[in-house]
Order: C-alpha cells, then sequence, then structure tokens
C-alpha cells in the first residue's frame, strides 16, 4: 500500500505529463538560444512536476548543469542546499554560493547552466523586508554567467496572484535587456477530459483496476465542490483502501462515493486551517450566509455588501479589529482565485461585487462543525 499511496499522490512526478507536453518542451528545448521563461498558473496546475522534470531531462545531458530552487523568505539557504545536492558535497565558501555554483559547473565543463526557481511568490512577498532581495540575487547569477561565459538560463515559477509578472520584471535591471527577456509560459487549469486521464493513468501505472465510471465520478466530484488535483488524489487512494477493506479486485464506484464522506471534510479542513485569521474570518462569513439561504446544493449568490456585515459582526463577536473594505476585497478576490467564490457581476441595489458561493454548503457546515469554528442550525 506504501507504493501505491506514493504513485496516488499530487507530489510523485510521473514520466508522462498529461496536457504539459508544450510547456515542458518549452523548457527543455535544447537550442543554442536560451530563453527565460516566467511561469504562472494557480495552484495543482503541474508547474512544479513539469519544472522537475525539465531539470531532469538537462540533467541528462551533456554540457548541461540544472538546479531547482524552490524558494523561501530567504533565498541563499535553499540556493545554496539545490547547488550542493546537485554536486554531491558541500561548497567550500558558503557565504558565496553564486560564485561557487558556476565554479563548479566549469569544472564539470558544463556551458549551460539552469537556474529554476520554484514558490517565487515566497520571497518576493518579503522582499521589503529582507536582508537579500531576490532580484539582486537574480543580477547576480547573470554577473557571475558573464564572468565565467555560461550562459544562463532563469525559470521564475510564481502562484497567481502572488506574483506578477509585470511588476517583476520592472523591478529588472534597464540596462540588461536580457534580464527582463522572461517569455510568459501559462498553465491553465486542467479540463475534465484531462483529469480523468491523469487520475486512470496513475491507476494503471499502480496497478490499480477500475472501472471508467469510478474515475469519471471523482472528475465531476471534484469540479462540483470547487476542489483541486490532490482532492482527487486523495478520493482514489480512499477509494483503494476501502477496496482492499471489502477485498475486491477493482475500485468501482461505491468504493470512491463512499470514501469522499469522509475526504471531502479532511480535504476543506486542510484548506481552511491554511488560511490566515482575517481570510478565514470572512470565508466562515460567507459559509454562515450560505448557510441560512440554502435551499439546494446549487451555489449560492451573494454580494460583497452582505459578507462585509456579517464579517464585521463575527469580528465583533470575536473581539478582532475588523479590515478596510478594500483589503477585504483583496480577500474574497483571493478566495474566487483559489475556487472557494466566484464573481458574477454587481449588485444593482449596492453597487457591491456579487459572488456565486461555490462549494456546497452542506460540505463546508460539516468542516467548520467538525473544526469547532461554529454550530449551524440544521436544515428540515
Amino acid at each position: 500500500m506504501t507504493q501505491i499511496s506514493e504513485l496516488l499522490s499530487p507530489q510523485y512526478v510521473p514520466e508522462k505529463l498529461i496536457a504539459r507536453e508544450a510547456q515542458l518542451a518549452a523548457l527543455s528545448a535544447n537550442g543554442a538560444v536560451v530563453k527565460n521563461f516566467y511561469i504562472e498558473g494557480s495552484t495543482n496546475t503541474g508547474k512544479t512536476a513539469t519544472v522537475l522534470r525539465s531539470a531532469e531531462l538537462l540533467r541528462q545531458r551533456q554540457g548541461h548543469f540544472p538546479i531547482y530552487v524552490r524558494c523561501e523568505r530567504s533565498i541563499m539557504v535553499p540556493f545554496r542546499f539545490a547547488v550542493e545536492q546537485n554536486i554531491g558535497h558541500p561548497l567550500r565558501f558558503r557565504h558565496n554560493a553564486i560564485y561557487e555554483f558556476f565554479k563548479e559547473a566549469k569544472i564539470l565543463n558544463a556551458e549551460y547552466l539552469h537556474v529554476f526557481m520554484d514558490d517565487a511568490h515566497q520571497v518576493a512577498q518579503y522582499e521589503k523586508t529582507g536582508s537579500v532581495k531576490w532580484t539582486e540575487v537574480i543580477h547576480q547569477l547573470y554577473e557571475a554567467a558573464r564572468t565565467f561565459h555560461r550562459k544562463l538560463q532563469m525559470v521564475i515559477v510564481g502562484t497567481t496572484p502572488y506574483l506578477d509578472y509585470g511588476t517583476f520584471v520592472s523591478k529588472l535591471h534597464k540596462d540588461d535587456k536580457a534580464r527582463a527577456n522572461l517569455q510568459p509560459l501559462i498553465f491553465d487549469a486542467y479540463k475534465p477530459g484531462e483529469l480523468k486521464e491523469i487520475y486512470g493513468g496513475r491507476l494503471e501505472l499502480a496497478g490499480v483496476n477500475f472501472q471508467p465510471e469510478a474515475v469519471d465520478w471523482v472528475v465531476e466530484t471534484v469540479r462540483q465542490n470547487a476542489g483541486e488535483l490532490p482532492m482527487g488524489f486523495e478520493m482514489l487512494l480512499a477509494g483503494v483502501e476501502r477496496m482492499n477493506e471489502q477485498h475486491s479486485h477493482m475500485l468501482q464506484k461505491e468504493h470512491v462515493e463512499t470514501a469522499f464522506k469522509s475526504v471531502k471534510v479532511d480535504y476543506w479542513s486542510q484548506k481552511v486551517e491554511e488560511m490566515d485569521k482575517q481570510t478565514r474570518m470572512i470565508f466562515l462569513a460567507t459559509t454562515i450566509l450560505a448557510d441560512e439561504q440554502i435551499t439546494s446544493p446549487n451555489a449560492i449568490e451573494l454580494n460583497g455588501h452582505q459578507i462585509g456585515e456579517r464579517y464585521e459582526r463575527l469580528c465583533r463577536e470575536n473581539r478582532m479589529e475588523a479590515l478596510y473594505a478594500q483589503r477585504r476585497n483583496y480577500i474574497l478576490q483571493k478566495l474566487c482565485t483559489q475556487g472557494f467564490l466566484g464573481k458574477i457581476g454587481v449588485d444593482p441595489a449596492t453597487f457591491s461585487n456579487r459572488y456565486k458561493y461555490e462549494l456546497n454548503p452542506k460540505t463546508m457546515r460539516e468542516t467548520m462543525e467538525k473544526m469547532g469554528l461554529i454550530k449551524f442550525k440544521s436544515i428540515t
């Protein structure tokens, strides 16, 4: 079961990437001209998997030296770790990791250096307060490439809306166009057919026999609950566990249907726990409003004025200082990007934005109650 759990994980990087062949080909192109990329897209759209696969392919080519850096608030620590991991020994002068990176590349006779910087928004968000500016690090990399006569490819990965492409490029030096020549590479959300191929392919890789109806049901359920790729993998893994408990030799629709009852609450509990206190309070206000209006499992229409009033009341009840309207609207926009809400226009009565509560309120009621955040009224 351990191997199956690894294969049915969103972190697993398969040899064949579904619906990301064009992006992988662009990142792994073998030519004399080096192209720099800025990768943008929502969470769980295959950005990291594609970047890791590209680095693996480049590593197999003679004369190429790729490193993958998962950014944190301090860029140099993960950068140094990435270099050491690829060369197989600690750096001699760890305080000058960029210089040693190029020195090692020269020893390895690598003409092309590839730096994949994932989760770039982690650094960009704290750039004003951080001791090391990440744009300065990029400039240092280009200066080192010029000194050592090496060709450098930069691939910046950011999750929208946290890192804005235009704002980032504007921070780069104006005197060197190559540094700002980052071509946007877009990762759109997976389509239903692509999700079906991803889930089905992973089950086949794990050696699990399955009914096509089971995968179809998972795909449709993920879409109906505004879930992302990991939700489907959790449902499949839990479904396989049910299948084994019943000593069945095929994953059936009933297995994943049963599994979803617990998975949906665990999945959204984790999502809510990841929210900061203010975002959680705004989302809680939205959930309460939806719960009061529920008449069917369909999406419920709300407006920003209603959400704001309920949010301010919750803040008073919990002795919290409420955010001003502009900041509150930013959080509502972020909830739209993450799939919790859907913006549909302007309310003519209040001139505030109208939203659709995309998640089934029954699902979120169970989630909130399990987390002990609130006790909802009973529905007759």
